[in-house]
């Protein structure tokens, strides 16, 4: 659709501000003293622009196309692992893993299920964002375990 209407892609690709946390990102993501990030954490209120300043930096230092749109999932504060694994799932990304019994499966074999989810994403070479409204992160700002299993 950009090529047949130019307008629509100057209207998305219009950005502005944020040039410290720009900056910021940038060094991080090139710094040879640092491994690259596997998760990126934007927080704030919300409507605030923080997918499109994620969008934007991944833009600008080369992670991902200008006109790439990376799958969103949902998840908030009633949500659990089993939801992330089924959202994470249906994403299309993996074959053959098995949620036959997931509810009843142990979180070691959840979080190694969630952890197969995202590696498979990973050599798709894609980059998923999740909108998280308390199942990962909780107000106090502190990451669910199994979460940190998973990364």
């Amino acid at each position: 659709s950009w090529k047949f209407h130019p307008r629509i892609k100057e209207k998305n690709k219009i950005f502005v501000g944020r040039n410290d946390l720009i900056k910021e990102f940038e060094e991080r993501i090139d710094s040879i003293d640092e491994n690259i990030p596997v998760c990126i954490v934007a927080s704030g209120l919300n409507r605030i622009g923080r997918k499109s300043y994620l969008k934007y930096s991944l833009h600008k230092t080369s992670i991902i196309a200008d006109s790439y749109e990376p799958p969103v999932i949902n998840l908030d504060r009633h949500e659990s692992l089993e939801d992330f694994i089924i959202k994470i799932y249906d994403l299309g990304f993996s074959n053959n893993i098995d949620l036959d019994n997931l509810l009843s499966k142990d979180i070691d074999e959840k979080t190694k299920t969630a952890g197969k989810l995202i590696e498979d994403i990973h050599e798709a070479k894609e980059i998923i964002f999740i909108h998280d409204d308390g199942c990962i992160v909780a107000p106090d700002g502190i990451l669910a375990n199994w979460f940190k299993a998973i990364l």
